[in-house]
């Protein structure tokens, strides 16, 4: 009887540390966020560095994380809707509350049916971190935006439909590091062939 009470007081007190183990985990996947950022912070500071500061987009250059762009063409319904998306990987090191945002360049609102190019994950309430070889392995941010249907995409397609003004932004609320690039976006073929047959 003794041996009987022991093994279940045993199978007890595994039960309860497994539980408090997955609790545990599970409370430091889902860390709400204590930044200031929001998407308003993030549409006026990159308006205003876009404006006035140009130049601090940097392009690109291989760090400890790897970071792509492509946008492609869709047909919906009634429009058509272009996509931007952007992808960080091949994280080398820890980056802590990653917060991605970007933006277009400004003469973009006359092809696309917006005031609005911005487009962040700052909305987002739970802090997302990147380590290497764990998951997520990745970070992805993506908008689509309708076309205006009388665009003009004569003369030269407009070449900066395919250029992105991103900011990356990683680490503690009191130590942030914020990286701005400009990045080329890889057009699809499918946009490609659209934007030749506009010409």
């Amino acid at each position: 009887m003794t041996h009987r009470v022991l093994v279940c007081i045993l199978f007890v007190v595994l039960l309860f540390t497994a539980s408090a183990c997955t609790q545990s985990e599970s409370t430091n996947q889902l860390q709400k966020r204590t930044d200031s950022a929001t998407l308003q912070t993030e549409k006026e500071d990159l308006d205003q560095r876009l404006e006035n500061d140009q130049k601090s987009f940097l392009e690109f250059k291989e760090k400890l994380y790897s970071l792509s762009a492509t946008v492609t063409l869709s047909k919906e319904k009634d429009a058509f809707r272009i996509k931007y998306e952007i992808l960080m990987d091949d994280v080398q090191s820890e980056f802590k509350n990653v917060i991605q945002s970007f933006t277009l360049s400004p003469s973009m609102v006359n092809y696309v049916d917006t005031p609005d190019l911005i487009n962040t994950n700052a909305h987002n309430e739970i802090v997302t971190d990147l380590k290497p070889n764990e998951y997520p392995v990745g970070l992805s941010l993506s908008r689509a935006y309708v076309l205006k249907p009388a665009n003009d995409w004569s003369v030269n397609n407009p070449s900066y439909l395919e250029d992105m003004y991103i900011k990356i932004s990683y680490g503690p609320d009191d130590k942030r590091t914020e990286d701005y690039w400009h990045i080329r976006a890889v057009p699809s073929p499918e946009l490609t062939q659209y934007l030749s047959s506009k010409k």
